[in-house]
């Protein structure tokens, strides 16, 4: 192999091949879930579930993230108005919600498409695309909600149970590709990722780990915190400014917490 095309960690010590898993943010929450959510709505605007007069546009998109805000919250989750669901990435072939939406966002809206699927399908229990797309946001939000509940080490009775959800999730997903294929619609895109995520359902069951403990959640959070540091300085010096202010951000978080704590321990 070239040595420029080899990677770095190939001459860490104690490095192996064995130790590297896949990120369940980046390849579901930042991946696949986005196909998921925006073939879904779709799917419930072909269905006649949510109408508008004017087809797919900016008010029948608010009244379903309106929807979707009140249930989240009903439940104790917290969703914000913006980034909001747009035209330009629902109404065009594969839909996809919008990139803005954060990984923290598409968690959450995977739990209201698989409680509003599941609504929808006992409503219209005649329709079988329903049925197969309740079914498989059913079978993914169970895989999340296991390992959410889990900690490092599953069970052997959640380990099978998440790897199976997360296969049958898989399948169920396929079928309706398929299905849409052979309708010349473009609806439920596969992409590498599921693939990656066939991965990933043999490995909770072969390793026992949980997956979302893998998630770069806090990572991409500091990333945002940089770059918003970085934007404020000026290109030519930006690589020393950019410590300059985040050292000088850390100082007055712990000065705030230095006062809050004195604050806290003197006699009313």
């Amino acid at each position: 192999m070239d040595p420029d095309s080899m990677s770095s960690w190939t001459v860490m010590e104690g490095f192996n091949i064995e130790s590297v898993s896949f990120d369940f943010m980046h390849n579901v929450y930042l991946g696949t879930a986005r196909d998921l959510l925006g073939s879904g709505i779709r799917l419930f605007i072909r269905q006649k579930l949510y109408t508008c007069d004017e087809g797919i546009c900016d008010k029948l998109l608010a009244e379903i993230q309106n929807d979707m805000i009140k249930d989240c919250r009903e439940y104790g989750l917290y969703l914000p108005q913006k980034p909001a669901l747009s035209v330009a990435s629902l109404d065009c072939e594969y839909p996809e919600i919008s990139p803005r939406f954060k990984a923290s966002h598409v968690k959450k809206m995977c739990w209201w498409i698989a409680h509003k699927s599941q609504q929808f399908a006992d409503r219209v229990s005649d329709d079988p695309v329903l049925q197969v797309f309740a079914t498989t946001c059913y079978y993914l939000q169970r895989c999340i909600e296991i390992q959410d509940n889990s900690g490092l080490v599953l069970a052997e009775e959640d380990a099978v149970e998440a790897s199976e959800c997360l296969y049958q999730h898989l399948v169920t997903y396929q079928w309706l590709t398929a299905y849409f294929w052979e309708q010349r619609e473009t609806l439920f895109r596969v992409r590498p990722k599921h693939h990656y995520l066939a991965h990933q359902s043999f490995q909770l069951k072969a390793w026992k780990l949980n997956q979302c403990m893998f998630a770069t959640f806090d990572e991409e959070s500091f990333l945002g915190k940089a770059k918003a540091i970085w934007q404020k300085c000026h290109g030519k010096t930006a690589s020393k400014r950019f410590y300059d202010r985040y050292l000088l951000c850390l100082a007055m978080m712990l000065e705030e917490h230095r006062r809050f704590v004195t604050h806290k321990s003197e006699p009313n």
